[in-house]
């Protein structure tokens, strides 16, 4: 955000200046440019930020992992429970039907 400034402010400035000070100001304003890429490529250069990078890869990695193995898991709870529901319900409806027919055949009894 300070650059925007500067070079606002440096255009401004050239703006009013005669062509020698705009000519100067154009090349502070270059300088300035390089000065500020080759700040970037040192930053991209340092170990400590490529490592931050690769630990950070290494950390979205081990999130994936987990994330996959706890899906398996809850994919295997869920499905056994789908089987226990269904054999609970199968079961009480046998033994609705069941009690039922005895009801019924009680009934006929009397």
């Amino acid at each position: 955000m300070r650059v925007l400034v500067l070079v606002a402010g440096l255009c401004l400035a050239a703006a009013a200046c005669s062509k020698s000070d705009a000519d100067r100001i154009g090349q502070d304003t270059k300088a300035a440019g390089q000065d500020i890429g080759a700040e970037a490529h040192k930053v991209g250069q340092d170990p400590a930020i490529k490592d931050a990078g690769a630990n950070l890869k290494d950390a979205g990695h081990d999130a994936a992992v987990a994330l996959r193995h706890d899906a398996a898991v809850a994919d295997v709870k869920v499905k056994d429970a789908a089987r226990t529901t269904d054999a609970e319900l199968k079961k009480t409806g046998r033994d609705a039907h069941n009690a039922a027919q005895d009801a019924g055949g009680k009934a006929a009894d009397h």
